[in-house]
């Protein structure tokens, strides 16, 4: 009968800190930005000062990534809802204004690295167009009633488009 030695192994825990501890198992449920995870460890109880200098080697290690976290934002929602209210969205997980603003301008420049040199049209247009289909009863979208079309304005502006006119003239368009 072999016996098993508790004191050779290790406790991964063991070679980080109680902050960092708090904050790996904050990413094992899901991935936040670093103003997040730091603004949630203060709630806990954790000193500010001890908080940013511990989670500096899981930036370092890459495992907290404002940029990672807005990308994973983007995919989310990007059929479905326009730049505005993604923005927005990111606002609310706590990325860095200056992080969104390169993130988008990253991708209306030429897309991520992933889509080489093309520019991305993020937006599904057969999903939106089904929807509005079903929503307001349109068989005709060549022969839109003015008071659908201002419905339809309004339910774009609010999902965060910004270039309604554009999105509507595609809709009416696609086949």
């Amino acid at each position: 009968m072999h016996t098993i030695s508790t004191q050779s192994q290790s406790n991964p825990a063991d070679k980080y800190t109680p902050v960092q501890v708090a904050g790996l198992r904050l990413l094992a449920r899901g991935d936040y930005a670093l103003a997040d995870i730091t603004n949630r460890l203060i709630k806990k109880g954790f000193d500010r000062i001890e908080v940013n200098q511990d989670l500096q080697l899981l930036v370092t290690k890459k495992w907290i990534n404002d940029a990672r976290v807005a990308e994973n934002i983007w995919e989310y929602y990007k059929g479905q809802k326009g730049d505005i209210f993604i923005k927005q969205k990111m606002q609310l997980k706590q990325v860095p204004r200056e992080t969104i603003s390169n993130f988008f301008e990253n991708l209306h420049r030429g897309g991520n690295q992933n889509q080489g040199s093309q520019k991305l049209d993020p937006i599904d247009y057969k999903t939106i167009k089904r929807k509005l289909s079903n929503r307001y009863n349109i068989e005709d979208w060549g022969k839109l009633d003015p008071k659908v079309k201002n419905k339809i304005y309004g339910y774009l502006a609010r999902q965060g488009f910004r270039d309604i006119g554009s999105v509507l003239g595609r809709l009416v368009a696609y086949e």
